[in-house]
C-alpha cells in the first residue's frame, strides 16, 4: 500500500503551494532589473540583424529556409545561475531552484549575456518526491533520491495518487516560472521562444523515483507488470504536467529526456515501451492545438547517445516520432558511442530535428582555435540539413570566454550566403 509522500529535504517555503496560491511579486528594483535584460535582449538582435530568435528556430523545426542555423545549446539551469551571479561562485543553482523570480531572471540573462536564439528552460523537479521515497534538494543540481526506491512490488501502489504539476511538489514554482517568463516575452515583445521541459520520461520516471535503475531493467525480464503499472504511472503525470504548461504559459516547445540507453528498446518484450512516448506526444499535441489554437513543436534529450540510432527507429515505427504538431520529432544531445553523422542522416530522411554538441572537454578546455575548428567541421558536415542544430554544452566550469567564443563560431560558420 502507498504509503504516501516523504516531505524533500531543504524544501523552499511555497513547497506544495498549488500554482494559484503562490505570491510572488517583482519589486520596482527588480522590475528595472527585468526592463534592462529585455532592453539588452532587443539590441542583441537588431545588431545581428536577419531573422530573430524566434524566425530563426521555427523555420529549424519545420524545415524552412533560414538566415543561419538555429544554436542548439542545452546550458540548463546551473550554468544560467553562474551567469546571474558573474561567475561568482557565490550564488547557488539551488537558489534558482527554491526562488522563482531567480530562475526568470537567470533564464533571461543567458538571451542577453551570450546573444543566444533561445535559453533551456530545464525542468526543475525529475519528480523525486513523489512516489514515497526520501529526496533532498542539493546546491549543485536537481533534487536527488536518498535511500532505497520505494516501489518494490504492486501492493506499493496501490492507492498512489497521480501528481497534479500544478499543487504537488517543486512543479507549481516551476509553472509559475515558465508562466511568468511568457509574461514577460509577452509585455516586452521579445521575439523568442518559449520552451521548457517536462523531464523526464515515462520509463525514467520509473527508474529513477520509483524503482530504482537496476530494479526497473530487471523487472522488465522478470516482472514486467510492475514496469508497467510504474511507467502507465509516469505517462499519466506527464500528460498532466504538459498539459499544465499548454495551459498556463502557451509554450511553444517541450522537450522531454528519453534515457535513450536505459534499457534495450529493440528487445519485443520491451516495445510497449515506445506506446508510451507515443501517447505523451500525441496528447500534448493534440491538447495545445484544441486549447491554446498552436502547433507544438516536441523533442526529446537525448540521455545516453550510444543507443539513440536503435532508439530512434525502434519509437519512429511505433508512432513515437513523426511530423511536428502531432508527436516528438528528434531531440536534442550530446556526444556518444553512436554514429551521429549517420543519425543526422536518418533523421534529414524522416524530416525529424537533431541537435548534438561537440566534445564536452573542448568547450571547457579548448583553446579558441581548437573550439572554432570542432564548431566549423560540425556545421559542415551538417549544415546542408535544414532541421540540424550545431551545438555545444557548457559545462559549470567552461568560462565565459569559451562560451562567446562557442556562439561566434556558431554564427560565423552556421550562416547561408
Amino acid at each position: 500500500m502507498f504509503k504516501g509522500r516523504q516531505p524533500l529535504e531543504n524544501a523552499p517555503y511555497w513547497y506544495n503551494t498549488p500554482l494559484e496560491k503562490l505570491d510572488f511579486e517583482w519589486s520596482p528594483e527588480e522590475t528595472r532589473e527585468i526592463e534592462r535584460i529585455c532592453e539588452k535582449i532587443h539590441k542583441n538582435i537588431e545588431e545581428e540583424g536577419g531573422m530573430t530568435p524566434y524566425e530563426r528556430w521555427h523555420a529549424a523545426m519545420w524545415g524552412e529556409d533560414k538566415d543561419r542555423m538555429f544554436m542548439g545549446i542545452p546550458h540548463n539551469n546551473p550554468y544560467a545561475v553562474k551567469v546571474l551571479d558573474s561567475a561568482a561562485d557565490a550564488y547557488k543553482p539551488i537558489d534558482i531552484y527554491q526562488f522563482p523570480k531567480q530562475y526568470v531572471k537567470a533564464h533571461l540573462m543567458m538571451m542577453a549575456r551570450f546573444k543566444l536564439d533561445y535559453s533551456c528552460m530545464h525542468n526543475t523537479n525529475y519528480g523525486e518526491d513523489m512516489w514515497g521515497g526520501l529526496s533532498a534538494m542539493i546546491e549543485y543540481g536537481n533534487p536527488i533520491i536518498k535511500g532505497e526506491p520505494p516501489i518494490k512490488c504492486l501492493e506499493d501502489l496501490e492507492g498512489m495518487p497521480i501528481p497534479d504539476a500544478r499543487k504537488d511538489g517543486l512543479y507549481p514554482g516551476y509553472i509559475w516560472a515558465v508562466r511568468e517568463y511568457r509574461r514577460i516575452v509577452e509585455k516586452y515583445k521579445l521575439p523568442i521562444v518559449v520552451w521548457p521541459s517536462i523531464c523526464p520520461s515515462p520509463a525514467l520516471l520509473a527508474m529513477m523515483g520509483m524503482m530504482g535503475w537496476t530494479e526497473y531493467s530487471i523487472a522488465l525480464r522478470k516482472n514486467p507488470e510492475l514496469a508497467k503499472a510504474c511507467t502507465e504511472i509516469g505517462t499519466q503525470f506527464l500528460c498532466g504536467f504538459g498539459k499544465a504548461l499548454v495551459d498556463e504559459a502557451q509554450v511553444d516547445a517541450l522537450t522531454m529526456c528519453a534515457q535513450d540507453g536505459g534499457f534495450p528498446c529493440t528487445n519485443e518484450k520491451n516495445l510497449w515501451i515506445a506506446d508510451h512516448y507515443r501517447r505523451v506526444g500525441e496528447t500534448i499535441c493534440q491538447y495545445s492545438k484544441d486549447k491554446a489554437g498552436k502547433e507544438l513543436y516536441m523533442g526529446w534529450g537525448l540521455a545516453f547517445m550510444g543507443k539513440s540510432q536503435e532508439f530512434f527507429e525502434t519509437t519512429y515505427e511505433h508512432g513515437g516520432q513523426g511530423p511536428v504538431g502531432t508527436t516528438f520529432n528528434g531531440g536534442t544531445g550530446g556526444q556518444g558511442a553512436c554514429d551521429l553523422d549517420k543519425l543526422a542522416d536518418w533523421c534529414h530522411e524522416r524530416e525529424l530535428y537533431l541537435s548534438f554538441t561537440i566534445e564536452d572537454h573542448t568547450i571547457e578546455f579548448g583553446t579558441p582555435s581548437e573550439i572554432e575548428e570542432a564548431i566549423k567541421q560540425q556545421i559542415m558536415r551538417h549544415k546542408d540539413k535544414p532541421k540540424f542544430g550545431p551545438s555545444f554544452k557548457p559545462t559549470y566550469f567552461t568560462s565565459f570566454e569559451n562560451v562567446e567564443i562557442g556562439v561566434a563560431a556558431l554564427k560565423k560558420y552556421g550562416r547561408y550566403e
